[in-house]
């Protein structure tokens, strides 16, 4: 890896693995990170791709397992992630491509590490591997887990823009449905004798999809707007796809809410000026929470999912999602042979 790696072959003698797995502690700001994160080569794609990059890092993995829980580097690799993770949004306004992909890159290792120390270490080594202080053999602190949680939880965060993703996404097909149903009509005023497609059922099946997703977006700013601020951002960010659901009669409703928080946020942020870092208009959404009144949010009724669960249902889940992981997950390979919780297919 680093700016001269683009071959899985090179990676066995690559100087700046060898300096990451090495004896030497690395701090997060020591510019040694944009020279790792520098490298090109495709990421697998399969699990015979995986299991080539794994055959080509055995010695760099051995060295990272023996000089890390001393080193911390894996610590350090995780939080310049985690600092970078803050100027995405930024980035990818800006078009930063190399900041974007440097990132990548970063969460692509921690991840392939990960998976590869879950394979071969129990839970208690596997802490070790994420912190770094004065501590004796076989001890590890709270910090660790601290910082696999503050891992977590970024990456939560990261997500958050999804379900808005999915709503451009339902978004998109509903116009194309709608454009479709509509050349389709204008098609049967010219010829009665071809049968139209029933687009009606597509769009009623898009539209109730939309609607539950405005309800639950609305059921987030209505009964805890306080403890989603990332939301709010989001739904700033993408204030252009609810555009045309505002006078739509299925929506018309349930919009009020976001309309009136998306211009109620713009119109502070609009105060505060131009040039706004992305700490800086999260700062201004969490005080403009506190100065909206809630009175000012309809009431709808509150959702409610019912569900049966069973008196262990650890039992059927953990093996259900590790199934899932091993089937789903493309560019993870795991081996078999170690699989327990689940039967694996023989195909």
């Amino acid at each position: 890896m680093g700016s001269n790696s683009s071959r899985i072959g090179d990676l066995p003698g690559n100087e700046h693995l060898k300096k990451f797995s090495g004896t030497e502690s690395l701090s997060e700001n020591d510019p040694f990170w944009n020279q790792l994160l520098s490298f090109s080569f495709p990421a697998p794609t399969s699990s015979a791709d995986l299991k080539l990059l794994e055959e080509a890092t055995v010695s760099v993995r051995r060295s990272l397992v023996e000089n890390n829980p001393r080193t911390g580097n894996l610590g350090a690799l995780i939080k310049v992630f985690l600092s970078r993770t803050k100027e995405l949004k930024v980035s990818a306004e800006c078009q930063n491509h190399i900041f974007i992909w440097q990132t990548h890159n970063a969460l692509f290792i921690i991840c392939y590490l990960l998976k590869v120390f879950i394979c071969e270490m129990s839970e208690e080594e596997l802490l070790l591997h994420f912190t770094y202080e004065e501590k004796s053999p076989g001890s590890y602190s709270s910090d660790s887990e601290d910082l696999l949680e503050e891992l977590v939880c970024c990456l939560m965060q990261l997500i958050t823009d999804i379900p808005l993703f999915l709503f451009s996404l339902l978004s998109k097909k509903h116009n194309k449905v709608l454009e479709q149903a509509t050349q389709s009509l204008r098609g049967s005023l010219s010829s009665s004798d071809v049968p139209l497609p029933d687009y009606a059922q597509d769009l009623n099946v898009i539209e109730e999809v939309i609607r539950m997703m405005l309800e639950i977006i609305n059921s987030c700013l209505t009964n805890s707007l306080h403890h989603n601020p990332n939301l709010v951002y989001a739904l700033l960010y993408k204030r252009d796809l609810f555009e045309q659901f505002r006078t739509h009669p299925s929506f018309q409703d349930i919009m009020q809410n976001i309309d009136l928080v998306i211009t109620f946020f713009s119109s502070r942020l609009l105060q505060a000026g131009a040039e706004l870092s992305v700490e800086r208009v999260l700062e201004i959404i969490k005080q403009g929470v506190v100065a909206l009144p809630k009175d000012r949010l309809k009431k709808f009724p509150e959702l409610k999912f019912k569900y049966v669960e069973e008196e262990q249902p650890e039992e059927f889940f953990i093996p259900y999602v590790w199934s899932l992981v091993y089937n789903s997950a493309v560019g993870l390979r795991w081996n078999p042979q170690d699989i327990q919780l689940f039967t694996v297919d023989s195909d």
